[in-house]
């Protein structure tokens, strides 16, 4: 399954907006090393991501 950049992009902001930016970088390295790629890289709206259910 995919989903576009705009609901990554959503999904951080709401950990750092929550749970502040330590939190978001701590969460952020749980990842496996792909998925810290697309959260710590540039995220493109139009985008399509990878993610598993």
């Amino acid at each position: 399954m995919e989903v576009k950049g705009t609901a990554v992009i959503s999904t951080r902001e709401f950990v750092k907006v929550n749970f502040g930016e330590q939190n978001l970088n701590k969460w952020i390295s749980s990842f496996d090393e792909d998925t810290k790629k697309i959260y710590e890289g540039a995220i493109l709206t139009n985008n399509w991501y990878p993610i598993m259910a």
